[in-house]
């Protein structure tokens, strides 16, 4: 016969494992139907409770042996997968936040930008793992444009700087052939004696020929040598406008390639709260699984307050978050992530973000 309320306990207990494969209570975790996740299903988390046919052997059987089994199974159920999450105990491998400053770290972004988002999201701060990728497929987009940009600007550099040498160098040249179209080939007294002639003093007439040749051919001279220089000046000039339009367009391109990374990152940090609520929603469907899993093997004692009950005073099979001991740092993580992002977030969007400390745009 049953022993009292306490061998009525064990009884049900007993037919309710009675139907289970081998007549036992497997220690094992239910499947991921039930605790929602691959690393949290298929456990070995205590030992198999063995189910009797005989209501006299509930006198061997007592609370321990019960709790020795469903407080463990509790903890794999509910407990583990919720601090998983929160990336601590024996499943932290299911952790949903990274550290702001690893990603920072190896996103390969910019010092001065990674230290502009790092000082905005605080010591210590967290960011959703499923970010990590998006983060760093961002940051590497920007700085292979950053880096084409650089090249593009030294190069725009190099060409005004050697527009600048050439410029020098041709009116260099061009100066000291104005100057010696200036000095002539006829010797002074020459030019003397043939301006004495042109003043009505007597000059021999070869003299006064060569002197007209020779002025004839300085001022050609001298005309060749005006267009040269405005020749210099304007390819000097067509040079460097079309350098600084260049200059200015990938200035433009670089400027919007930033806007890109700002507004785009910006977008994917303000979904951290959709996605945070949907983590804890997971942690929140776990209570209820647990209690599938009761109705499932265990249906007598889903309810009952047998053998001490279920775990933090409620009945078996019937906890919610609030005996939840993981439940609180769940729920800190979740908000350092979202603190995290909304600073973050405000800073990207900062018109300055890009300038140097100290300057404003």
């Amino acid at each position: 016969m049953c022993h009292g309320a306490k061998g009525e306990a064990w009884w049900d207990t007993g037919q309710a494992v009675k139907q289970g494969p081998g007549e036992k209570l497997s220690g094992v975790t239910p499947g991921e139907d039930i605790t929602g996740f691959t690393q949290s299903a298929g456990r070995q988390v205590t030992s198999d409770l063995a189910g009797t046919t005989d209501q006299m052997s509930s006198d061997r059987m007592t609370a321990d042996k019960w709790r020795n089994w469903y407080d463990p199974m509790f903890e794999a159920v509910v407990e583990d997968p919720i601090r998983g999450m929160a990336g601590g105990g024996d499943l932290a491998s299911m952790d949903k936040f990274v550290s702001a400053s690893d990603v920072l770290s190896t996103s390969g972004l910019a010092d001065t930008e990674a230290s502009k988002l790092l000082s905005a999201a605080g010591e210590n701060a967290l960011l959703l793992k499923s970010d990590e990728a998006g983060f760093r497929e961002r940051a590497l987009k920007l700085e292979g444009a950053e880096d084409e940009f650089k090249s593009e600007e030294a190069a725009i550099e190099e060409g005004l700087l050697g527009a600048e040498e050439q410029k020098k160098e041709s009116l260099l040249e061009n100066r000291i052939s104005r100057q010696k179209a200036l000095s002539g080939t006829i010797p002074e007294y020459e030019k003397a004696r043939a301006g004495l002639a042109k003043s009505g003093i007597a000059y021999s007439g070869p003299a006064m020929a060569s002197v007209e040749a020779s002025d004839e051919a300085r001022e050609m001279n001298m005309g060749d040598i005006s267009r040269e220089s405005a020749n210099i000046m304007k390819d000097y000039r067509d040079t460097t406008s079309m350098l600084e339009t260049k200059k200015s367009d990938a200035q433009t391109s670089i400027d919007r390639d930033r806007q890109l990374f700002s507004t785009g990152l910006a977008g994917m940090l303000e979904g951290t709260q959709d996605k945070a609520t949907s983590i804890l929603q997971q942690a929140t469907a776990l209570p209820q699984n647990w209690r599938q899993f009761g109705e499932q093997r265990l249906e007598n004692l889903v309810g009952s307050g047998h053998f001490g009950g279920g775990v933090g005073g409620a009945d078996m099979f019937e906890e919610t978050l609030e005996q939840s001991d993981a439940i609180g740092e769940l729920r800190s993580a979740i908000g350092l992530a979202e603190q995290a992002s909304t600073s973050m977030r405000d800073t990207l969007l900062d018109p300055n973000f890009f300038s140097p400390e100290g300057e404003e745009v």
